[in-house]
Protein backbone atom coordinates (compact mmCIF):
# COMPACT_ATOMS: atom_id res chain seq x y z
CA UNK A 1 0.00 0.00 0.00
CA UNK A 2 2.85 2.33 1.13
CA UNK A 3 4.84 1.86 -2.57
CA UNK A 4 1.20 2.53 -4.11
CA UNK A 5 0.84 5.64 -2.43
CA UNK A 6 4.15 7.25 -3.36
CA UNK A 7 3.49 6.00 -6.76
CA UNK A 8 0.17 7.85 -7.03
CA UNK A 9 1.79 10.69 -5.63
CA UNK A 10 4.81 11.20 -8.43
CA UNK A 11 2.18 10.50 -11.22
CA UNK A 12 -0.02 13.68 -9.66
CA UNK A 13 2.90 16.23 -9.18
CA UNK A 14 3.82 14.56 -13.07
CA UNK A 15 0.47 16.10 -14.28
CA UNK A 16 0.72 19.59 -12.17
CA UNK A 17 3.81 20.14 -13.95
CA UNK A 18 2.32 19.20 -17.12
CA UNK A 19 -0.77 20.97 -16.56
CA UNK A 20 1.65 24.21 -15.97
CA UNK A 21 3.77 24.05 -18.77
CA UNK A 22 0.90 23.43 -21.07
CA UNK A 23 -1.00 26.57 -19.57
CA UNK A 24 2.30 28.65 -20.22
CA UNK A 25 2.81 27.60 -23.55
CA UNK A 26 -1.00 29.35 -24.31
CA UNK A 27 -2.18 33.09 -24.88
CA UNK A 28 -3.30 34.68 -22.13
CA UNK A 29 -7.09 34.76 -22.46
CA UNK A 30 -7.80 38.16 -24.48
CA UNK A 31 -10.45 40.71 -23.77
CA UNK A 32 -12.49 40.79 -26.10
CA UNK A 33 -12.90 42.60 -28.09
CA UNK A 34 -9.59 43.76 -27.19
CA UNK A 35 -8.43 47.16 -25.97
CA UNK A 36 -6.09 49.56 -28.52
CA UNK A 37 -2.29 48.12 -28.84
CA UNK A 38 -1.14 51.71 -29.64
CA UNK A 39 -3.70 53.96 -26.53
CA UNK A 40 -3.60 57.40 -28.90
CA UNK A 41 -3.14 60.38 -28.71
CA UNK A 42 -3.91 64.00 -29.94
CA UNK A 43 -4.68 63.63 -34.20
CA UNK A 44 -4.94 67.55 -34.23
CA UNK A 45 -2.02 68.20 -35.83
CA UNK A 46 -3.06 65.95 -38.65
CA UNK A 47 -6.51 67.10 -39.20
CA UNK A 48 -6.02 71.11 -38.65
CA UNK A 49 -5.48 73.06 -40.33
CA UNK A 50 -7.39 71.09 -42.94
CA UNK A 51 -4.88 69.42 -44.89
CA UNK A 52 -4.31 69.47 -48.74
CA UNK A 53 -6.43 67.17 -51.00
CA UNK A 54 -4.51 63.93 -51.08
CA UNK A 55 -3.39 60.92 -48.41
CA UNK A 56 -2.11 61.47 -44.99
CA UNK A 57 -0.26 58.49 -45.02
CA UNK A 58 1.65 59.04 -48.42
CA UNK A 59 3.04 62.60 -50.04
CA UNK A 60 3.54 61.64 -53.40
CA UNK A 61 4.02 57.91 -53.34
CA UNK A 62 6.79 58.83 -49.95
CA UNK A 63 5.12 57.35 -46.69
CA UNK A 64 4.03 60.26 -43.95
CA UNK A 65 3.88 57.89 -40.81
CA UNK A 66 4.21 60.71 -38.81
CA UNK A 67 1.33 62.35 -40.00
CA UNK A 68 -1.10 59.09 -38.34
CA UNK A 69 1.38 58.42 -35.45
CA UNK A 70 -1.39 59.35 -33.19
CA UNK A 71 -3.37 56.06 -34.20
CA UNK A 72 -0.59 53.91 -35.09
CA UNK A 73 2.17 54.71 -32.37
CA UNK A 74 5.63 55.81 -33.46
CA UNK A 75 7.26 54.00 -37.16
CA UNK A 76 9.68 54.28 -39.47
CA UNK A 77 7.46 53.68 -42.31
CA UNK A 78 3.91 52.86 -43.30
CA UNK A 79 4.77 49.74 -45.04
CA UNK A 80 3.58 46.26 -44.00
CA UNK A 81 5.46 44.11 -42.05
CA UNK A 82 4.77 39.97 -42.31
CA UNK A 83 5.28 39.89 -38.66
CA UNK A 84 3.03 43.39 -37.53
CA UNK A 85 -0.70 41.35 -37.17
CA UNK A 86 -0.42 37.88 -37.58
CA UNK A 87 -3.54 35.85 -37.11
CA UNK A 88 -3.80 34.32 -34.07
CA UNK A 89 -6.27 31.29 -32.42
CA UNK A 90 -6.94 32.83 -29.68
CA UNK A 91 -7.39 36.48 -31.15
CA UNK A 92 -11.88 37.60 -31.04
CA UNK A 93 -13.33 35.96 -32.76
CA UNK A 94 -13.30 32.29 -33.59
CA UNK A 95 -15.55 31.21 -36.57
CA UNK A 96 -19.23 31.36 -35.97
CA UNK A 97 -18.59 33.41 -32.82
CA UNK A 98 -20.01 37.06 -32.58
CA UNK A 99 -19.50 40.05 -30.46
CA UNK A 100 -21.88 40.59 -27.57
CA UNK A 101 -22.92 43.33 -29.84
CA UNK A 102 -24.36 41.73 -32.95
CA UNK A 103 -25.90 39.02 -30.72
CA UNK A 104 -27.75 41.40 -28.46
CA UNK A 105 -29.22 43.38 -31.81
CA UNK A 106 -29.59 40.11 -34.66
CA UNK A 107 -31.03 37.02 -32.79
CA UNK A 108 -29.50 33.85 -34.51
CA UNK A 109 -26.68 35.43 -36.18
CA UNK A 110 -24.13 33.58 -37.18
CA UNK A 111 -20.42 35.59 -37.56
CA UNK A 112 -17.68 34.99 -40.65
CA UNK A 113 -13.96 35.31 -39.89
CA UNK A 114 -12.10 36.68 -42.50
CA UNK A 115 -8.53 35.98 -43.30
CA UNK A 116 -5.97 38.45 -43.86
CA UNK A 117 -5.87 37.28 -47.53
CA UNK A 118 -9.70 38.00 -47.84
CA UNK A 119 -8.70 42.02 -47.18
CA UNK A 120 -6.87 44.56 -49.47
CA UNK A 121 -7.94 42.76 -53.06
CA UNK A 122 -3.95 43.11 -53.35
CA UNK A 123 -4.02 47.03 -53.75
CA UNK A 124 -0.95 49.00 -53.00
CA UNK A 125 -0.89 51.16 -49.83
CA UNK A 126 -1.04 54.30 -51.14
CA UNK A 127 -3.85 53.53 -53.54
CA UNK A 128 -5.82 53.24 -50.48
CA UNK A 129 -4.24 56.16 -48.14
CA UNK A 130 -3.67 53.49 -45.59
CA UNK A 131 -0.63 52.86 -43.51
CA UNK A 132 -0.17 49.55 -42.41
CA UNK A 133 -1.38 46.30 -42.71
CA UNK A 134 -5.03 45.74 -44.94
CA UNK A 135 -5.19 42.10 -43.73
CA UNK A 136 -4.71 43.60 -39.93
CA UNK A 137 -8.66 44.32 -40.21
CA UNK A 138 -8.89 40.11 -40.16
CA UNK A 139 -9.10 39.82 -36.12
CA UNK A 140 -10.65 42.17 -33.77
CA UNK A 141 -7.31 42.52 -31.43
CA UNK A 142 -6.95 45.96 -30.65
CA UNK A 143 -4.76 46.81 -33.89
CA UNK A 144 -5.88 47.59 -37.76
CA UNK A 145 -4.69 49.28 -40.67
CA UNK A 146 -5.13 53.09 -40.27
CA UNK A 147 -6.88 55.33 -43.07
CA UNK A 148 -5.98 59.10 -43.72
CA UNK A 149 -6.96 61.02 -46.56
CA UNK A 150 -8.41 64.27 -47.50
CA UNK A 151 -10.32 63.91 -50.52
CA UNK A 152 -12.99 65.38 -52.78
CA UNK A 153 -14.69 63.57 -55.73
CA UNK A 154 -11.54 63.94 -58.12
CA UNK A 155 -9.40 62.44 -55.44
CA UNK A 156 -10.93 59.61 -54.18
CA UNK A 157 -8.72 56.35 -52.81
CA UNK A 158 -9.52 53.29 -53.57
CA UNK A 159 -12.02 51.43 -51.07
CA UNK A 160 -10.51 48.71 -48.73
CA UNK A 161 -12.08 45.44 -50.38
CA UNK A 162 -13.57 42.96 -48.00
CA UNK A 163 -14.59 39.90 -49.69
CA UNK A 164 -16.21 36.95 -47.63
CA UNK A 165 -18.70 35.21 -50.28
CA UNK A 166 -17.11 31.98 -50.16
CA UNK A 167 -17.84 32.30 -46.79
CA UNK A 168 -21.77 33.12 -47.77
CA UNK A 169 -24.41 30.35 -47.55
CA UNK A 170 -26.93 30.13 -50.17
CA UNK A 171 -29.26 32.75 -48.63
CA UNK A 172 -30.24 35.01 -45.83
CA UNK A 173 -29.28 38.25 -44.15
CA UNK A 174 -26.01 40.10 -44.00
CA UNK A 175 -25.22 42.72 -41.41
CA UNK A 176 -21.48 44.06 -40.80
CA UNK A 177 -19.82 44.23 -37.67
CA UNK A 178 -16.92 47.15 -37.76
CA UNK A 179 -14.74 48.28 -34.77
CA UNK A 180 -13.18 51.83 -35.99
CA UNK A 181 -11.69 54.53 -33.80
CA UNK A 182 -10.89 58.57 -34.66
CA UNK A 183 -12.57 60.51 -37.26
CA UNK A 184 -14.27 57.77 -38.97
CA UNK A 185 -16.27 59.44 -42.13
CA UNK A 186 -16.85 55.62 -43.86
CA UNK A 187 -19.37 54.66 -46.92
CA UNK A 188 -19.72 50.86 -46.75
CA UNK A 189 -21.36 49.83 -49.71
CA UNK A 190 -22.04 45.70 -50.81
CA UNK A 191 -21.37 43.93 -53.82
CA UNK A 192 -22.34 41.08 -55.68
CA UNK A 193 -20.53 38.58 -58.59
CA UNK A 194 -17.00 36.86 -58.77
CA UNK A 195 -14.46 38.66 -56.96
CA UNK A 196 -11.81 37.62 -58.65
CA UNK A 197 -12.07 40.34 -61.31
CA UNK A 198 -13.42 43.35 -59.30
CA UNK A 199 -14.20 45.15 -62.78
CA UNK A 200 -16.78 42.61 -63.02
CA UNK A 201 -18.53 43.08 -59.46
CA UNK A 202 -22.13 44.47 -59.46
CA UNK A 203 -22.66 46.88 -56.65
CA UNK A 204 -26.04 46.58 -54.35
CA UNK A 205 -27.76 49.63 -54.56
CA UNK A 206 -29.41 49.48 -50.98
CA UNK A 207 -28.64 49.76 -48.51
CA UNK A 208 -25.50 51.82 -48.59
CA UNK A 209 -24.50 52.51 -44.88
CA UNK A 210 -22.84 55.44 -43.60
CA UNK A 211 -20.41 55.67 -40.73
CA UNK A 212 -19.46 58.17 -38.65
CA UNK A 213 -18.13 57.28 -35.32
CA UNK A 214 -17.83 59.19 -32.16
CA UNK A 215 -14.30 61.26 -32.01
CA UNK A 216 -11.98 59.55 -29.34
CA UNK A 217 -8.98 57.58 -29.29
CA UNK A 218 -11.26 54.44 -27.85
CA UNK A 219 -12.73 51.66 -30.60
CA UNK A 220 -16.23 52.06 -31.12
CA UNK A 221 -19.15 49.60 -32.65
CA UNK A 222 -20.35 49.38 -35.40
CA UNK A 223 -23.85 47.29 -36.41
CA UNK A 224 -24.28 48.01 -39.87
CA UNK A 225 -27.53 45.72 -39.96
CA UNK A 226 -31.34 47.21 -40.25
CA UNK A 227 -32.33 50.31 -38.83
CA UNK A 228 -35.81 51.69 -39.05
CA UNK A 229 -34.56 55.08 -37.54
CA UNK A 230 -31.95 55.49 -40.71
CA UNK A 231 -34.32 53.78 -42.67
CA UNK A 232 -31.87 50.78 -43.47
CA UNK A 233 -33.09 47.51 -44.03
CA UNK A 234 -30.38 44.83 -44.10
CA UNK A 235 -29.53 42.99 -47.47
CA UNK A 236 -31.12 39.64 -48.08
CA UNK A 237 -30.51 37.11 -50.32
CA UNK A 238 -32.55 33.64 -51.56
CA UNK A 239 -30.27 32.52 -55.03
CA UNK A 240 -26.58 31.92 -55.16
CA UNK A 241 -26.32 34.56 -58.07
CA UNK A 242 -27.91 37.01 -55.39
CA UNK A 243 -25.13 36.19 -52.77
CA UNK A 244 -23.29 39.53 -51.50
CA UNK A 245 -19.67 38.58 -52.08
CA UNK A 246 -17.44 41.77 -51.17
CA UNK A 247 -17.49 44.59 -48.57
CA UNK A 248 -16.14 47.90 -49.83
CA UNK A 249 -15.42 50.19 -47.31
CA UNK A 250 -14.93 53.95 -48.81
CA UNK A 251 -13.13 56.83 -46.54
CA UNK A 252 -15.89 59.49 -47.07
CA UNK A 253 -19.74 59.54 -46.84
CA UNK A 254 -20.59 61.64 -49.90
CA UNK A 255 -18.32 60.89 -53.28
CA UNK A 256 -19.39 63.98 -54.42
CA UNK A 257 -18.47 66.24 -51.34
CA UNK A 258 -15.02 66.46 -49.54
CA UNK A 259 -14.49 64.54 -46.64
CA UNK A 260 -11.99 64.48 -44.24
CA UNK A 261 -10.86 60.54 -42.67
CA UNK A 262 -8.95 59.58 -40.20
CA UNK A 263 -9.47 56.27 -39.07
CA UNK A 264 -8.16 53.09 -37.98
CA UNK A 265 -9.97 49.77 -38.51
CA UNK A 266 -9.85 47.16 -36.05
CA UNK A 267 -12.15 44.72 -37.57
CA UNK A 268 -14.76 44.53 -39.89
CA UNK A 269 -16.74 41.13 -39.03
CA UNK A 270 -19.67 39.90 -41.63
CA UNK A 271 -22.74 38.14 -39.86
CA UNK A 272 -25.25 36.03 -41.67
CA UNK A 273 -29.20 35.64 -40.01
CA UNK A 274 -30.86 33.05 -41.34
CA UNK A 275 -34.03 33.40 -43.26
Amino acid sequence: MKAVTVLASGAIAAILACAASCIADLDPPATCPAEPQHPGGSCVDAIQPTPPLGCLTYDSEKATPEKVACLTGPREDCRCTSSECPPRDGACYPDGDCPEAVSARAAGASCKRLLPDDIGADLPAPSMCMCGCAGCAAVCDGVGPVVGVSTNEMAQPYPIFFEFGKRMPKRGRLGLYLRVRGLANVRVVLFKGESADLSKLDPIADPVYLVVNELSSEFSEQILYTDEFLGFHAYEWKTDADKPTVAAVYPSLNPKNPALALFELDCLVPFVVPL
